[in-house]
């Protein structure tokens, strides 16, 4: 019998009988497709392309990303348009892990689901010809607004959820006034919204081809 007084029931060691199974290798096998900037610029560009391309429709707003906080040129002379830039990539939540054993291929599934949101600013730019040629009827401004609007539409979210994103939020627009490359001083309304995906890694266990008897 034990000694011990405290725990007179408790047994205070094992010996034999016990297994622990050893994982002799790592997870094994392909990880899921990678989402990539371009496929989420792309999915955010044709969705603002639709959205100029219904309400605005002979104005030609030009929609690009933005590789450099400024750069001459971005936008033609005599367009109207927004630039879309990444701004940062949190991660949101915990790591989700799931394992299924499946009995018709004796291996075991291991899938890891990550959520993960992406913070994009959009940039309105006009840059008119010069005089006496006309203005066109909207500016920077109004034009970056309509993004927002487009983005936090209906048929703005359906369309980028048929790409895989969500939409989080849309933030307010703001207008600064600055001076470019070009030494031209003007308004540079933005604003930022943010994506919500989830891309899903999986592999595969291998069987296990060996047990380790251990006293524990």
């Amino acid at each position: 019998p034990p000694r011990s007084t405290l725990f007179p029931y408790t047994t205070l060691f094992r010996s034999g009988g016990s297994k622990r199974v050893e994982r002799l290798s790592l997870l094994q096998g392909g990880a899921g497709p990678v989402i990539t900037d371009s496929q989420i610029f792309t999915a955010v560009i044709a969705t603002l392309n639709a959205g100029f391309a219904a309400r605005v429709p002979t104005l030609g707003v030009v929609v690009k990303q933005w590789y450099q906080p400024r750069i001459v040129g971005a936008i033609p002379v005599g367009s109207i348009g927004v630039l879309l830039s990444s701004v940062s990539n949190p991660r949101y939540g915990f790591l989700g892990r799931q394992d299924v054993w499946s009995d018709t291929t004796d291996t075991e599934s291991h899938t890891e689901t990550q959520a993960l949101q992406k913070v994009i600013q959009v940039t309105g730019q006009y840059r008119p010809k010069p005089p006496p040629a006309a203005l066109l009827p909207f500016s920077a401004n109004d034009i970056c607004s309509m993004a927002a609007t487009i983005l936090q539409s209906d048929a703005g979210r359906l369309q980028l959820k048929a790409a895989g994103f969500g939409i989080e939020r849309v933030g307010e627009v703001r207008n600064p006034y600055s001076m470019d490359d070009a030494d031209q001083f003007g308004e540079v309304p933005s604003f930022d919204f943010t994506l919500d995906y989830s891309p899903i890694e999986s592999t595969t266990s291998p069987i296990v081809t060996e047990v380790t008897d251990r006293i524990f």
